[in-house]
């Protein structure tokens, strides 16, 4: 089972973290490619500025790491402030 195939994770509903709130998460095979958003990861409290690439994967737009276990993706809110 795929994380966004129903796994229920306290950030899905809204996140957790301040800037989680008011965003509205959506399942991650309808994220853009190659187009920064906002990113829940399994374990953290807030969300991760992230890039899809064509093959699925995603990466942390400021380091290049990939990034293992996404749960949803929200696109960035104007005004929101964020290393890219």
């Amino acid at each position: 089972m795929r994380p966004s195939d129903g796994v229920r994770a306290p950030t899905e509903q809204g996140g957790s973290g301040p800037n989680a709130r008011s965003l509205v998460w959506q399942p991650l095979e309808k994220a853009p490619v190659g187009e920064p958003v906002l990113l829940l990861v399994q374990g953290r409290e807030d969300p991760v500025v992230a890039v899809r690439d064509n093959d699925g994967d995603w990466q942390v737009t400021w380091s290049g790491d990939l990034i293992m276990d996404p749960i949803r993706w929200a696109p960035i809110p104007p005004g929101f402030d964020a290393p890219a």
